[in-house]
């Protein structure tokens, strides 16, 4: 999610609705809460994302070698038509090794 003004609001009529209708109908909310709820919701996004690009730039800046190799097998993995089932172990164990890179530089 983003602070983009649309994409909140759009949130907050699916909470809105969600409160409103079906499972959730017995706890009603207002539409100034599901909008309270739904830019908090963004913001929290929006700062993990940069927690996350952060420890990134930390782990580039430390095994910058290593995620680079990584990132560019996982690149022609993804071009590949057909995935065997060993490329999809291989595309797991990369993705792995690039996030135990990523928390060892944090």
């Amino acid at each position: 999610m983003t602070y983009n003004r649309r994409v909140v609001m759009k949130e907050a009529w699916y909470i809105f609705r969600k409160y409103t209708r079906g499972y959730y109908f017995h706890n009603p909310i207002t539409f100034s809460e599901a909008l309270k709820q739904a830019w908090s919701e963004a913001k929290a996004a929006v700062e993990s994302a940069r927690v996350r690009a952060n420890m990134e730039a930390k782990a580039y800046a430390t095994f910058g070698a290593e995620l680079e190799k990584i990132d560019n097998d996982m690149f022609l993995l993804n071009m590949k038509d057909r995935w065997s089932n060993g490329d999809h172990v291989i595309y797991r164990n990369m993705q792995a090794e690039r996030e135990r890179l990523i928390a060892l530089a944090a």
